[in-house]
């Protein structure tokens, strides 16, 4: 997640502190000249392309997310992963609506269902069959979606 994080951002590998990166997201969501719906795009494009190239990967975790409430280890690190995520989503949503790019909402919350998307999204490509969807279409909707939303 840091990697992903790091490269939409531009982030330098060597920071690794979840803080600090909140901190330089917010510090660069308060440029006047941030373009919030292109990072949206930039942003699905990649997690898609990732999904495409990843999909055994995309398999195991939607797997291992399944066992959370039956396995305290699994738990444990969806408790790690699942809140750093929400949290710098939502520092994005926040300077958007701050400044009135997106409609005013809870930031937590929004940041909440579009992960909720996200996993629907990542179950859909592992169930579907190859093929059956255009990614380059899905991604497209994936981004009307989210910017319709926010």
């Amino acid at each position: 997640m840091l990697a992903m994080t790091r490269a939409i951002w531009g982030i330098p590998d060597d920071i690794r502190d979840e803080k600090r990166i909140h901190d330089l997201i917010r510090e660069r969501c308060s440029d006047p000249n941030m373009d919030f719906i292109g990072l949206i795009r930039t942003g699905v494009g990649m997690l898609i392309y990732w999904f495409d190239e990843n999909l055994h990967l995309v398999a195991v975790g939607l797997e291992l997310f399944c066992q959370v409430r039956r396995n305290p280890v699994i738990a444990e690190v969806r408790d790690e992963v699942h809140p750093y995520i929400r949290n710098a989503s939502a520092v994005f949503i926040r300077e958007g609506i701050r400044q009135g790019v997106f409609r005013k909402r809870d930031p937590t919350y929004a940041a909440q269902m579009l992960l909720s998307l996200v996993t629907g999204v990542a179950m859909a490509h592992v169930t579907t069959r190859k093929g059956e969807f255009n990614s380059d279409r899905l991604e497209k909707e994936m981004c009307d979606l989210i910017i319709g939303y926010l």
